[in-house]
C-alpha cells in the first residue's frame, strides 16, 4: 500500500500459536535520489515482490530491533545488492547472516532524510525511524495499533497486554524498559518531531492526530 510519496507498506498476518493471529507489516522508505530503505522484511508473496522489484529500489534491509529479523535471509536472497543493517546484539544472534552495517546513528548514512532514532533503556534494542519529508515515524513494537483481530486466544492475549481494539502501548513493551530515564530522553525526542502519521509493524497505520494518539498512549503506560 502506498502511504504518500515516500513510504509502502506490505502486510501478512502470521498464526504465533493457534487461535493466536498477529498482523505485520514491512515498511520501506524511498529517498529523494529513488533508492529505498527495506524495514523489517516480512514472507512477502509473490505479488509483493513483484511491486518492489518494479516499483523500489531497495538497496538496504534493516532488522529494527532484535525480534524482528526472520525474513531477512529471504529478502537478501532476492535482493542480492542490497546492504544489511542490525544491530550489534541481532549481529551476534544472528551470525548466520552476513552484516554490512551496525545499526547506529553514527553509521547511518541517510540521516538528511530519515532520520535514525534508537529507543534507550530498552532490551529490545528497538529503533524507529523518521521520514521527514514524510513526517512519517516508523516503528516495531513501540505502539500496536489492533482492532477486531480474529481467534480467541488473540482476544485473551490482546487484553492481557492492554492493545485490544485501539492504539496503546503494550504491558509487555513497558516490561522491556529496564531504564526509564534512558527512555525518557527518546519519548523527549519523538514528541518534538512533526509527526503526521505513524507506520507500526501491528496494526492499522495512524494518520490521523498522530502525536496525539501517541501521546495518550505513552500517558495509559504512566510513561510521560
Amino acid at each position: 500500500m502506498k502511504i504518500n510519496d515516500w513510504v509502502y507498506t506490505f502486510d501478512a498476518e502470521i498464526e504465533m500459536f493457534k487461535n493466536f493471529y498477529l498482523p505485520v507489516r514491512s515498511t520501506v522508505l524511498r529517498l529523494n535520489n529513488g533508492d529505498s530503505i527495506m524495514v523489517s522484511p516480512i514472507d512477502f508473496t509473490e505479488a509483493d515482490w513483484a511491486q518492489i522489484k518494479s516499483n523500489l529500489q531497495v538497496k538496504h534491509i534493516v532488522a529494527p530491533c532484535d525480534l524482528h529479523h526472520l525474513f531477512v535471509k529471504s529478502a537478501k536472497k532476492h535482493l542480492k545488492d542490497a546492504k544489511l543493517w542490525a544491530t550489534k546484539e541481532l549481529a551476534h544472534k544472528r551470525s548466520d547472516l552476513t552484516w554490512d552495517f551496525e545499526l547506529l546513528p553514527k553509521n547511518w548514512t541517510m540521516s538528511d532524510e530519515i532520520e535514525l532514532i534508537p529507543i534507550l533503556g530498552g532490551s529490545t534494542h528497538e529503533m524507529m525511524f523518521y521520514h521527514k519529508q514524510a513526517k512519517t515515524l516508523v516503528v516495531t513494537d513501540l505502539i500496536f495499533n489492533l482492532h477486531n483481530r480474529k481467534g480467541f486466544l488473540t482476544w485473551v492475549i490482546q487484553q492481557a497486554f492492554g492493545t485490544w481494539n485501539k492504539p496503546a502501548i503494550s504491558r509487555w513493551f513497558k516490561s522491556t524498559l529496564k531504564n526509564k530515564k534512558e527512555f525518557k530522553i527518546t519519548e523527549e525526542k519523538v514528541l518534538s518531531l512533526d509527526i503526521e502519521t505513524i507506520v507500526m509493524a501491528h496494526g492499522d497505520v495512524i494518520s490521523e492526530n498522530a502525536k496525539g494518539v501517541l501521546t495518550n498512549a505513552l500517558r495509559e503506560r504512566n510513561l510521560i
